[in-house]
């Protein structure tokens, strides 16, 4: 199962590392909303991670095993087509993983595969091992840096910063750090990563920027370091644009929050959210039209953010 792995990791010739790394070139800053945000808790061990994100800019690249949702980067593994699809790409795959094998060898050993249940990639009982092999080579070795869209959302702002208590931190995405942001694809059913039919830029995209649309309201976006794997970047600190507070936070959050921001070299503006007097909204100052106090050496875009 690990030759089979090792296989998908090396389709087309080229291994997953590099398409990994290659996935994202020309891709255009147009693209990416002008804003991107990142929902904190404040509490417990979260406070001294999130003051240090916002003094010194410091992001920590987690990988896909840790989050919370089991389903994340963990796609359907198939091997599906016809019978002559799958020698051929069986006898591909050994002759990169073992070219000193004669094409004589490769064809018995693929057939002493084809016939072993055990061995099998076609059959869905060896899925598992699939998995279990892609989430130790891959999923595993993969930092990403999650990000929303949505500086708003009630439950956004309930479920990762701490029950509305918490901060949104709201970072502008013209420097180079976002250049490989990508939007996280939402659906209905779980993705397959098929090497037969898939290239390896679609399973990637399959694996790890698809979600169950149950998590659609994130609106999330990504950023994937595999060369270095999961770990601290830093971003640059002019990055950080303000510090939203939720609307629950109280007043020493507040003065908390203030602190950390002027310790910061962005001196990013701190800004309470409030509820709307007439719909089930967060709102921001400036939402309606009216004048907020802008910091004129850090601007922030108040509507939301998008292109």
């Amino acid at each position: 199962m690990r030759e089979f792995i090792s296989g998908i990791l090396s389709s087309s010739g080229r291994s997953y590392k590099a398409k990994l790394l290659s996935k994202f070139k020309g891709f255009t800053m147009h693209s990416i909303p002008k804003q991107l945000y990142r929902y904190r808790s404040i509490e417990g061990e979260a406070q001294a991670r999130t003051q240090r994100l916002i003094e010194t800019g410091i992001q920590y690249f987690a990988a896909p095993t840790s989050f919370n949702d089991p389903f994340d980067s963990r796609p359907d593994f198939t091997l599906s087509g016809t019978e002559d699809e799958v020698r051929a790409y069986l006898n591909e795959m050994w002759s990169r993983q073992a070219p000193h094998i004669s094409s004589e060898d490769r064809k018995r050993e693929i057939e002493a595969i084809l016939r072993d249940p055990n061995r099998d990639p076609r059959l869905p009982e060896n899925s598992m091992q699939t998995a279990a092999v892609y989430e130790a080579m891959v999923t595993a070795k993969i930092g990403v840096m999650c990000l929303s869209a949505v500086r708003d959302s009630v439950l956004m702002w309930s479920h990762y910063a701490d029950c509305h208590r918490g901060i949104c931190l709201v970072y502008d995405t013209s420097d180079e750090f976002f250049a490989t942001a990508q939007p996280v694809h939402y659906q209905h059913a779980r993705p397959q990563a098929n090497p037969i039919a898939h290239t390896p830029e679609e399973m990637l995209d399959n694996a790890i920027f698809t979600k169950s649309d149950a998590w659609s309201y994130e609106q999330e976006w990504r950023i994937l370091h595999y060369q270095r794997g999961p770990g601290e970047r830093q971003m640059p600190p002019n990055c950080l644009r303000a510090v939203l507070l939720g609307v629950a936070a109280s007043d020493s959050t507040r003065r908390l929050v203030e602190s950390w921001a002027k310790s910061s070299e962005a001196k990013p503006q701190v800004i309470r959210a409030r509820l709307s007097p007439s719909a089930f909204e967060i709102q921001f100052p400036g939402d309606s039209g009216e004048t907020s106090q802008v910091n004129p050496h850090n601007p922030l875009i108040l509507k939301g953010g998008q292109d």
